[in-house]
């Protein structure tokens, strides 16, 4: 019904009103009925004049609306057949038929170190000149004066204080499957401390079913399980120095792995040996490597071991592992004498629900046919409880026997606290480690420095480290 038809209707219906009303006996009412019809006829005449809707607004309004129904049934249709596109633990976007997938994930880690040791270690003074040194030492008339001399002008020492800010990891993760779920593959690269792209891991797997996968690429050595527990779920700021010294790292080769229920194994052929990672073919590395660990789980589940942290109100959870590493360096090459690497390793994780304890034994043995045959040990004892549901402490004790001359052992403390506002999605770490004894040797990454010789060629002591750290996970 057209808008003319409806005004002359209610005018129509105003006037027989109005008819009705004549036959009253107050005239003046009549009149102002009179007036209203002829308000409502001069209204109807303007909307008819002023042609308010055109054709070309009627086909753009009938535009839009077939638009806004063809994306509605584009949608209805998209999720009608599988598509996936949003966040679930990373962003993910996946063919309608499932057979594809791709996973996004990142990491940004940015922390604040301070480093505190008696004697810093002695460098080589690179404005030295041969002059510099001759004229010194004619000037020199003991031994005594001659010695002095020569470490004043050939050493300069480092400084006993150092500190700053770094970007330690950032990290862009790419994971899923092609072709179908079976066919698994994972890409990490991180930016690090030099915001150069450097690849981390970078593998190919296969799901057989029944709880068995085959691996092929750049990965993990299956060996310490604080190696193996990721950057982004540790309980302190950084793995411990024990960690980094014995670790297998990233390396290249092919894998088996097995998950049941109480029953984890991974065996490997590691053709590129321990912390290997991004090598080529043709490096002169190792004749041949392998490594292989179990881990039984006695209670609880296996995801509640993929951190170190154990959240208030879970499960009480217990599991032990286990690992083997041995690799020879090259034969017929003048690679370091053929060294020969075996390690082993054994570690027990507890989770009370709200409290947590990790501990780990490390045996190394290095040899070759010149003058190495060291046997060197580890130990790494951890544990945190949560005060209230986001704050956390935590502290940790690593020692380690290198049996290698000049170094002491190794003697450590660390204690801090953890602040979680989205659990690892975003957190904030502190700690402070004291190393009671020297520390042999360093260890960039976790903030400790090789500490300084004395007139004896014997370590100082006492190192202080402060860290404090910056997380955001998605």
């Amino acid at each position: 019904m057209s808008l003319t038809t409806r005004v002359g209707l209610l005018a129509g219906a105003s006037a027989l009103t109005l008819t009705g009303a004549s036959f009253a006996d107050n005239p003046t009412e009549a009149q102002n009925y009179e007036a209203r019809i002829a308000e409502l006829e001069a209204t109807v005449a303007q909307l008819k004049g002023d042609n308010w809707l055109t054709e070309q607004r009627s086909d753009e309004i009938r535009g839009m609306v077939q638009d806004a129904l063809a994306d509605a049934d584009t949608r209805a249709s998209l999720l009608q057949a599988g598509m996936t596109a949003g966040y679930d633990n990373g962003f993910v976007i996946g063919s309608s038929d499932g057979n594809f997938m791709l996973k996004i994930n990142g990491q940004l880690q940015t922390r604040f170190v301070y480093n505190n040791q008696d004697k810093s270690p002695s460098t080589v003074n690179e404005d030295a000149s041969l002059g510099d040194l001759l004229a010194a030492s004619w000037a020199a008339e003991t031994e005594e004066e001659l010695e002095a001399i020569l470490e004043d002008e050939l050493f300069i020492s480092g400084d006993d204080n150092r500190w700053g800010f770094e970007n330690t990891r950032t990290k862009l993760i790419f994971s899923g499957h092609v072709v179908n779920p079976d066919w698994m593959y994972l890409i990490e690269a991180n930016f690090g401390t030099c915001g150069t792209f450097t690849l981390e891991d970078a593998y190919i797997a296969y799901n057989y079913g029944n709880g068995w996968k085959a691996m092929m690429g750049q990965f993990k050595a299956p060996f310490l399980r604080e190696e193996l527990v990721n950057s982004m779920y540790q309980l302190a700021v950084e793995r411990s120095w024990v960690n980094e010294w014995f670790t297998g790292g990233r390396t290249q080769g092919v894998a088996m792995d097995y998950l049941g229920e109480q029953f984890h194994f991974t065996g490997a052929f590691l053709q590129d040996g321990a912390n290997a990672d991004n090598g080529s073919w043709m490096n002169y590395d190792v004749e041949w490597a392998m490594g292989a660990r179990v881990e039984v789980l006695f209670q609880g589940t296996w995801d509640q071991f993929t951190d170190f942290t154990s959240w208030k109100g879970e499960e009480t959870g217990f599991m032990m592992g286990a690992a083997l590493h041995y690799q020879s360096q090259e034969y017929g090459t003048s690679h370091n004498n053929e060294l020969e690497i075996t390690r082993g390793t054994i570690d027990a994780s507890v989770e009370f629900g709200g409290a947590n304890l990790f501990g780990a034994i490390v045996y190394g043995n290095l040899d070759n046919d010149a003058n190495i045959d060291a046997d060197q040990y580890g130990i790494v004892v951890q544990g945190g409880f949560f005060l209230d549901d986001n704050w956390e402490l935590f502290g940790r004790y690593e020692w380690a026997d290198l049996d290698m001359q000049f170094a002491d052992d190794i003697s450590i403390f660390t204690v801090g606290v953890n602040r979680y506002w989205a659990k690892h999605g975003v957190k904030w770490t502190t700690d402070v480690g004291y190393g009671i004894d020297s520390v042999y040797a360093t260890q960039a990454i976790t903030g400790w420095r090789a500490d300084g010789f004395d007139e004896d060629l014997n370590n100082e002591d006492s190192q202080i480290v402060l860290r404090t750290q910056m997380q955001l996970t998605f």
